[in-house]
């Protein structure tokens, strides 16, 4: 990990059809933001027939308002359920 960074994890839910445009959102808005990793960490489908992205984070800490901003516009997403993050260092 790089000097003053963290690694945060984001989890979002969403419509199974929704996962490509979710998954671009997501990287595009963290490239955009000069975050300096992103890694997928997983996906899971549950019995409710909703996919569970997980992304894994690595950004200065006086960026950590873009996760703030980018959990908010993922909120708005209609096919988005649950969205958040949390801190894992």
């Amino acid at each position: 990990m790089l000097p003053q960074t963290r690694l945060y994890q984001l989890i979002t839910v969403c419509q199974p059809d929704s996962v490509n445009e979710v998954e671009l959102l997501i990287q595009s808005y963290i490239y955009s933001h000069h975050q300096q990793h992103i890694r997928p960490a997983g996906r899971l489908a549950n019995k409710n027939e909703l996919t569970q992205l997980t992304f894994d984070i690595e950004c200065h800490v006086s960026e950590k308002h873009c996760l703030h901003q980018l959990v908010g516009r993922l909120g708005m997403q209609k096919d988005v359920r649950s969205v958040y993050w949390t801190s894992t260092s």
